[in-house]
């Protein structure tokens, strides 16, 4: 084979070559980018737009959204928007969020502080624990119901106190979470508001209590079903007979047969 035609081979391959390169190149400026969100994306004019925007970054695995969200929020939000961006940033807990969270815990919205809540529970800030304690006094039930409910699965015992001034004002939120705190100290301090707290709503807090497997122990559990049996009307009643309902017959507990007994005399007198 003479030089001549090694070349021209050579000059071939290299022009196949590089319009298969031009060819991959166009197709790569083709297809279409991996969308990237910016805070301008969450300050859009087109709310839902941007509430999109605020729920795709609290799926991205990027490190860098919770940032992006936090950078959106300081900048300021249209009320949904920020709700939806706070939401989000509980995906991508950042303890440096104290400062901008703790500013839309006092927003004039309610689904904004309720959103702003939940991130507030996440942080490991000291000041969060009172920021999260304070909005068990807040205006609007909804977010107090928010608070009582972190509250309660945190156990946290400072909470007990508001929650029972909560119970007394006739605030529902109270009753679950004064539940789910309650130790046989507690609910001996729940009997003495009768008279002082809603029937139905003690009622239930105390039915509550009683059908949590880990309140211990029997003599306790029979001091509730004492209490419920001293609350007048047909809530206490109906608290009784669900928790009959709620356990079984066998082995005998104190408790059960005290809660028949009452239930038996209550509707005998009726």
């Amino acid at each position: 084979m003479t030089i001549t035609r090694v070349g021209l081979i050579l000059c071939a391959g290299l022009a196949a070559s590089s319009v298969a390169g031009s060819a991959t190149a166009d197709a790569q400026r083709r297809r279409p980018a991996k969308a990237t969100l910016a805070p301008s994306a969450l300050r859009s004019a087109n709310v839902e737009a941007a509430i999109t925007a605020a729920q795709q970054l609290g799926k991205s695995k990027s490190h860098k959204a919770g940032g992006e969200l936090l950078d959106a929020l300081a900048m300021g939000l249209h009320p949904l928007v920020a709700s939806a961006a706070l939401d989000a940033l509980r995906s991508h807990a950042k303890q440096n969020a104290f400062d901008v969270v703790s500013f839309y815990m006092n927003h004039r919205s309610a689904k904004v502080r309720s959103s702003a809540l939940g991130v507030m529970a996440m942080l490991s800030d000291k000041r969060a624990k009172a920021q999260v304690l304070g909005a068990l006094g807040d205006g609007h039930r909804s977010v107090r119901a928010a608070a009582a409910e972190v509250l309660a699965a945190k156990k946290e015992k400072r909470a007990i106190e508001p929650l029972m001034i909560l119970l007394q004002k006739g605030d529902k939120a109270s009753a679950p979470a004064l539940a789910a705190l309650a130790t046989p100290d507690l609910a001996r301090a729940l009997g003495e508001l009768i008279g002082s707290a809603p029937d139905g709503l003690l009622a239930r807090c105390l039915g509550l209590i009683l059908i949590r497997p880990d309140f211990k122990p029997e003599e306790a559990r029979v001091e509730v079903v004492k209490t419920l049996g001293k609350i007048p009307g047909n809530d206490s009643l109906e608290q009784l007979t669900n928790y009959l309902g709620a356990i079984p017959e066998k082995p005998p507990r104190d408790s059960r047969i005290e809660a028949e007994r009452i239930i038996e005399a209550r509707l005998g007198g009726a």
